[in-house]
């Protein structure tokens, strides 16, 4: 069983892609970090992750360390992050985004689109072995 992280800033498009690739891939479970809330919300969404037994795409901004997942960073141009951002939440505070930006865990993949995404869900799926090497 594949467990994946997607990260990236907010506004990046990550549900949108994550949500298109579920329409074709059904075979895989989604877990959004902000269905979970209280200061305990990080332990649970990990413990939700770890114990699945079945597929698991997981999202959250900066990701949660969680030894065995793949971790795949949706990193868009700023200039498109920061309208998408004004557009949805009537401002943009830099600053903010700057240190989710700082916190986030290292990625081993990195797209910077939502077809880029789906190219590296669909490798990691179909085509890798126990290790996570592409074949």
């Amino acid at each position: 069983m594949k467990k994946i992280q997607v990260i990236g800033l907010p506004c990046s498009g990550k549900t949108t892609a994550i949500n298109s690739y579920k329409l074709k891939n059904k075979n895989f479970r989604y877990i959004d970090i902000r269905s979970y809330s209280g200061p305990d919300r990080f332990i649970r969404y990990k413990k939700e992750i770890l114990k699945s037994s079945t597929d698991v795409v997981a999202e959250s901004a900066s990701g949660v360390a969680i030894p065995g997942t793949y971790v795949i960073r949706l990193d868009i141009s700023k200039r498109v992050l920061y309208a998408r951002t004004l557009e949805r939440e009537s401002e943009l505070d830099e600053y903010y985004l700057s240190l989710l930006e700082k916190d986030m865990i290292k990625p081993q993949y990195t797209a910077e689109s939502a077809e880029a995404l789906h190219a590296i869900l669909d490798a990691l799926f179909l085509r890798a072995d126990k290790d996570g090497i592409l074949l």
